[in-house]
């Protein structure tokens, strides 16, 4: 706490220049390893498998057109559960008739 000021500022010098080392060294390793030790073909290649869909297209190619119009249609009848669900909860809520 009362130390010199001479001596301050030769402990922050030298935790700067061991800071310094250690990030060049481990630097200076990793480029050691990847210039000399790692081979890329010894990674094996991931391969991507694609799934099918649960549900059964049509035989042939499908065209973006028919994809839009199958999803607008999904969100139709999302559209229209939500719409039958909501009417009767209010309908219960206020004791209403259908």
């Amino acid at each position: 706490m009362y130390e010199p000021k001479h001596m301050k500022k030769v402990v922050r010098v030298l935790t700067v220049v061991a800071y310094v080392f250690t990030v060049s060294l481990a630097a200076i390793m990793l480029s050691v390893y990847y210039v000399f030790l790692w081979n890329p073909k010894d990674v094996p290649h991931r391969t991507v498998h694609l799934t099918t869909p649960t549900t059964v297209s049509p035989p042939g190619p499908v065209c973006p057109q028919s994809v839009g119009a199958s999803l607008q249609e999904k969100e139709n009848i999302q559209g229209r559960n939500i719409q039958f669900k909501l009417k009767a909860s209010l309908l219960t809520l206020f004791g209403g008739t259908r």
